[in-house]
């Protein structure tokens, strides 16, 4: 169409004032791709052709925040009326584990009235405290979703204009239990959005082969254990690995002013016999969680099963773990992975307490010597992201108020948030560097499309989770195959063209 050609040798660039805060504007461009945007302040709206883009018939859209630097398009007319302010959203973030209906029998919880246990009089109770949140339209991670609750719990945010993502990985046991974000759809859009498997972020080494002695030694060993009814010593690298816990990691941004940030929850492996596990899954989700910001602000929460100044604790908000700490993973001598993090994490709590809370768990469950009293659980930010509230809690009252579930906290666990503000910095996420491999492959991706041979390409085993994540999603939005295939260092990628169909 004309409009089409017209968009094709376009490249101006508009000013919206912000005097005129309800303009929508909307651009139809090439091929029927239909952009909008409704400014709420100064912005400089730059159109590329759609020469510029790798998909065929998009043209792109760029919305800079007027703060940025000389190096962006600018008006030759009236530059001086773009206001420097730094646009922010504020949000609420919300972690609560909800206690898998699996795991709240009658004879487990011994201290618990039996009325309080009842899963339908539970999960009645859990919603009345979300609805109280999504009032506030907060963005609410849960954990111990089992598979029961989570049917009701999806029909419960779709009602409230809600969108959940939620990932179930326990077993039998457990209610087959997992975790779940949820946020509303008027408020934020879903920009990305990952689901991982922690234990799958490093690659385990192979134990070596055992002779059939120490095997028997071994069947020995474990059948004298159970006659004697002691537990047998854990081995923490082989532990970390078989854990299924899985971590939800979303991009979303604030439909008002465009601030996109990151949000993942957790729900850290109860280990507390054997914290190296811990540091180990620690380290994992967290500078995979970081690696997917890059950048940008992210928000880490859930219930981490750890308790301030312990050695996974130190981790995130220290950013490190010594080398002689008691608790710090030792690996195989052909495994050089160690633990850490891509930069240190606060706890909402204690930036604006000076202290976490008394507690966020209390329980008494069967075979307790005394109730379990502590803080589990956090939300974690990331430099840059200041906490204006957080929701209070109790503390610890004569006479006490656990353990629960009791009439009024419906889980072992009680709901923790904060209100934080989060800047927007006007990036991408992207460094520099990040923009220069990401241009590379697209380039060679592109190529391969337009080669009539179409030979396949391989991808080493070298890029992070990061960089092969985003081959795959270029491969597939320009219409091109790609796998994933081989374990640890043999890792790799292939690319290929699509066969055609015939007849």
């Amino acid at each position: 169409s004309s409009a089409n050609s017209v968009f094709r040798q376009l490249r101006c660039t508009m000013l919206v004032r912000s005097s005129l805060p309800a303009i929508l504007l909307t651009c139809l461009i090439a091929r029927g791709n239909a952009w909008s945007y409704a400014p709420t302040s100064g912005f400089r709206c730059l159109f590329q052709p759609a020469s510029t883009r790798t998909q065929k018939g998009l043209a792109s859209f760029t919305c800079c925040q007027s703060s940025m630097s000389s190096e962006d398009v600018t008006s030759e007319e009236e530059p001086s009326d773009l206001t420097s302010a730094n646009p922010s959203t504020r949000a609420r973030v919300v972690s609560y584990n909800v206690l898998s209906s699996s795991l709240c029998e009658s004879d487990y919880h011994v201290k618990c009235k039996p009325s309080n246990l009842d899963e339908q009089k539970r999960l009645k109770k859990v919603i009345n405290l979300l609805d109280e949140e999504v009032e506030k339209q907060s963005i609410i991670c849960l954990q111990e979703v089992s598979t029961k609750w989570a049917g009701s719990l999806h029909t419960f945010f779709c009602e409230q204009g809600y969108h959940m993502i939620h990932m179930g990985y326990g077993n039998k046991f457990d209610g087959y239990m997992g975790v779940s974000i949820s946020f509303p759809t008027t408020k934020f859009r879903l920009k990305e959005s990952r689901i991982v498997r922690v234990s799958d972020l490093k690659s385990w080494p192979k134990p070596p082969p055992e002779n059939p002695f120490k095997r028997l030694k071994g069947a020995v060993k474990s059948l004298w254990w159970k006659i004697r009814q002691i537990r047998p010593p854990i081995d923490p690298v082989f532990d970390a690995k078989k854990r299924a816990n899985q971590m939800i990691v979303l991009n979303i941004e604030d439909r008002e002013t465009e601030t996109s940030f990151w949000v993942a929850t957790y729900h850290m492996p109860c280990q507390f016999r054997v914290p190296a596990v811990m540091v180990t899954h620690t380290s994992l989700a967290l500078s995979e969680a970081q690696l997917a910001a890059r950048n940008q602000p992210l928000i880490f929460c859930g219930d981490f099963n750890f308790k301030p100044g312990d050695s996974p604790y130190n981790l995130v908000t220290q950013g490190f773990i010594a080398k002689d700490d008691q608790h710090y993973p030792t690996m195989p001598a052909n495994d050089p992975w160690v633990p850490k993090i891509r930069y240190a994490m606060k706890s909402a709590y204690h930036l604006l307490n000076n202290k976490e809370p008394q507690y966020t768990n209390w329980a008494y469950t069967k075979g307790s010597t005394e109730d379990f009293i502590g803080c589990l659980d956090y939300v974690f930010v990331s430099p840059g992201i200041s906490v204006e509230a957080v929701k209070e809690l109790e503390e610890i009252s004569d006479p006490p108020q656990g353990p629960f579930p009791s009439d009024t906290e419906p889980s072992d666990h009680v709901l923790i948030a904060a209100d934080l503000s989060i800047v927007h910095e006007g990036n991408t996420g992207w460094t520099e560097q990040d923009e220069i491999w990401k241009r590379q492959i697209e380039d060679k991706l592109t190529k391969l499309l337009k080669d009539e041979k179409g030979e396949k390409i391989r991808f080493p085993s070298s890029l992070n989770s990061f960089q092969r994540h985003y081959i795959h999603q270029f491969a597939a939005e320009i219409g091109l195959e790609s796998k994933s295939s081989g374990q640890g260092r043999r890792r790799q990628i292939s690319v290929w063209k699509q066969a055609r169909s015939e007849g």
